[in-house]
């Protein structure tokens, strides 16, 4: 995405595999991880209001 101009953030979880927010939803990791996602897209959404 970054080679194409976009703008992201790369956001590790030791140990994590993909999926692992869907399969283990209760668990710490996938919690931090679900906010860490919605504050990702709440930040874009609102840096993006402010170019209209």
């Amino acid at each position: 995405m970054e080679e194409a101009g976009g703008a992201c953030t790369l956001y590790l979880v030791p140990g994590g595999y993909h999926g692992f927010d869907l399969i283990e939803r209760r668990t710490p990791i996938a919690r931090e991880f679900h906010r860490a996602r919605m504050a990702a897209l709440a930040a874009a959404f609102t840096a993006d209001r402010h170019l209209r």
